[in-house]
């Protein structure tokens, strides 16, 4: 299944905190086959290896490719380049959705996210009425 959401995320040093992340993306969304995680990895991070061990099928990791300038957004240009889905979110690696995150992407969209109009999402509040920070979510 080509996923709908790919998460894009720009890490180092913290694969604990990172597979954390991750985990709760997946277990957070209503469908979580809809969703892929791109993991992107500087090539001097002496923890790139023990981030990659134990992904799982819907987790990929990426490197920022040699001679793009190093930083956050190399990183995430890089991620967004090996991503499938149909609608991007680019979040830190410390960012926790809340629960039913894609079906609130979907509802923000109103089921369209087929048509060549590219689109930024703002989503701010959680079930409970909390300003969460919330990632940035926009179609292709």
């Amino acid at each position: 299944m080509t996923p709908i959401f790919s998460i894009l995320t720009a890490t180092r040093g913290r694969p604990e905190q990172v597979r954390k992340t991750s985990e709760d993306w997946f277990s957070n969304a209503v469908n979580p086959d809809a969703v892929e995680h791109v993991l992107v990895l500087d090539r001097d991070d002496p923890t790139a290896a023990e981030t990659i061990r134990g992904l799982n099928v819907r987790q990929q990791a990426t490197y920022v490719p040699d001679g793009d300038p190093a930083g956050v957004v190399s990183a995430w240009n890089a991620a967004g380049r090996s991503a499938k889905g149909r609608i991007l979110l680019v979040v830190d690696d410390d960012i926790h959705p809340c629960k039913d995150w894609d079906k609130l992407i979907l509802e923000a969209a109103n089921g369209d996210i087929e048509s060549d109009a590219e689109r930024v999402y703002r989503l701010g509040v959680d079930q409970q009425g909390d300003r969460r920070c919330f990632p940035i979510a926009f179609t292709r």
